[in-house]
């Protein structure tokens, strides 16, 4: 409707002209009366009010953003019951473990919901040293500005990470391509008022979180990605309006940016001791030579009750704004060369800790970071909870076996086009790992073990909040359990090995 009265409408100063016509073409007509002509200026107005009224709608459903000013907390929290109610009858909610997490949404509230205002602070004192910082009389918390990439994750790791991170994010942005990282095409999930995005913005995440689904459009054309060593520069490419977001909402250098994946998850506990601790990486003043922060993540493959033994994660990743590319002072840092101008840095401007010999000699400031750099730069330091983990992986957390075959054939881990019909341990280890859990066979062979005791032996460990469901845990053990038996009925088990 919006295209076609564009086409349509036609206004000219002239007192003498006023048409519309089908074609955009303006007829001339014979020279009217005074009201005559009036009626013709107001009518016209009346046509630029409505495009002017339409250009917001469009733009609105662009951004693929909800206003959330929907009135008082009775509207706001039956909005996101009637919603929620909604997912629930959709495909999304295919198992019963997936509807008991999505209906935990409408009406989850994490234990000590936390203001932006500091109030306890013998509270936030022992938190800090918990994780080896110091509380410095901060009395308002940093803003939590989060991004990531997002495909075909399931609800599963969606309503987990909206869960431990309620009324914590200022904004969430998150982007879908219409291609894999290996660019084979896909159908968009997260399209403008689809379900999945009203869910997303009906307040999952908290009542003041904004939170947006742009989309990155591969076109198809040929992207040179030279000096690209990973092979994941449409992952950068997508990652950039993440950073486009970011500075649109407001990004100022006291906030923080976090890029991770969607099943990277921050434990609640830790993104409180970020928001308000003195971490010296958060300090005002940076060089943004080493600027970032990443937690001890502990790793459940597919389920809560299968977790790795011995072998942890370190993303997501969380940096100053006064070191991020767009919001810090460019005129103080230096440019890198990039690929693409979002990828990895060429060599000689920090691509690997202390290759800059392409900056002047003795430079004391560094170029300032792209979601690339924050994602996968070496440097950071490794912050746990007196020794533990810190945040949680949800590995491999998709709804079927099929799902994680089509993960396994068309993204990162992509057998270069050709779909393996191989027994689902084959793929790789940590998938070898969860089958043997979900079955209960022999796993001493592996590199890596599951914990005895399951999720019981994190007891008294930092512990996702989603997880505290003991239903929960035991309909997805349960439904996976009989996912990887029928893929077995199929392409059989996997009896090889992998080296230790």
């Amino acid at each position: 409707f919006f295209d076609k009265t564009q086409r349509n409408i036609r206004y000219s100063a002239d007192n003498s002209l006023c048409a519309m016509s089908e074609n955009g073409a303006s007829q001339r007509r014979p020279q009217s009366s005074r009201k005559g002509r009036l009626l013709c200026v107001f009518i016209s107005l009346a046509f630029i009010a409505i495009q002017l009224v339409l250009n917001h709608v469009v733009s609105k459903e662009s951004d693929q953003h909800l206003d959330k000013d929907l009135g008082p907390p009775e509207i706001k929290a039956s909005y996101l019951t009637s919603t929620i109610d909604e997912l629930l009858q959709h495909s999304e909610a295919s198992s019963a473990s997936l509807r008991t997490i999505i209906n935990s949404l409408k009406t989850h509230k994490p234990p000590g919901l936390h203001g932006e205002e500091i109030t306890d602070i013998e509270g936030e004192t022992k938190r800090c040293e918990s994780y080896g910082f110091k509380y410095a009389g901060r009395r308002t918390r940093r803003r939590v500005f989060y991004g990531s990439n997002i495909a075909d994750d399931s609800w599963h790791t969606i309503a987990a990470h909206a869960m431990e991170s309620f009324g914590l994010y200022h904004t969430v942005a998150l982007v879908e391509s219409n291609v894999t990282h290996m660019r084979t095409p896909r159908n968009l999930r997260f399209k403008a008022d689809s379900l999945n995005v009203r869910a997303m913005q009906s307040g999952i995440f908290g009542p003041t979180t904004d939170v947006f689904v742009d989309q990155y459009i591969d076109t198809g054309k040929p992207i040179n990605a030279t000096g690209d060593s990973y092979g994941l520069i449409n992952e950068d490419l997508q990652r950039e309006l993440v950073l486009e977001r970011w500075i649109k909402q407001g990004m100022t250098t006291d906030d923080l940016g976090l890029i991770g994946d969607v099943d990277e998850i921050f434990s609640r506990d830790f993104l409180l001791a970020a928001m308000t601790c003195d971490v010296p990486q958060f300090r005002t003043g940076q060089d943004c030579k080493k600027p970032k922060i990443a937690p001890k993540t502990l790793i459940f493959e597919m389920a809560p009750d299968c977790i790795t033994e011995g072998r942890h994660w370190f993303h997501p990743d969380m940096i100053s704004g006064e070191c991020i590319d767009g919001v810090g002072d460019s005129n103080t840092h230096p440019q890198a060369e990039r690929v693409m101008g979002v990828g990895f840095r060429f060599k000689g401007y920090g691509r690997e800790n202390d290759d800059y010999q392409h900056l002047p000699i003795n430079s004391t400031m560094f170029p300032l970071f792209k979601p690339s750099d924050t994602r996968m730069k070496s440097g950071s330091q490794i912050i746990s909870k007196r020794g533990s983990h810190s945040a949680f992986h949800l590995h491999n957390y998709f709804r079927s076996t099929k799902d994680i075959r089509h993960k396994y054939w068309t993204y990162t881990h992509g057998y270069h086009g050709s779909e393996k019909k191989v027994p689902l341990g084959e793929f790789h280890e940590d998938i070898d790992l969860a089958v043997r859990c979900f079955t209960n066979r022999k796993d001493k062979h592996l590199p890596y073990v599951r914990k005895k005791g399951g999720f019981d032996s994190i007891d008294g460990l930092l512990q996702p909040l989603a997880f505290q469901n003991k239903e929960y845990r035991k309909q997805r053990f349960e439904e996976m359990k009989q996912e990887i038996l029928k893929d077995e009925a199929v392409y059989s088990s996997f009896e090889g090995t992998y080296k230790k």
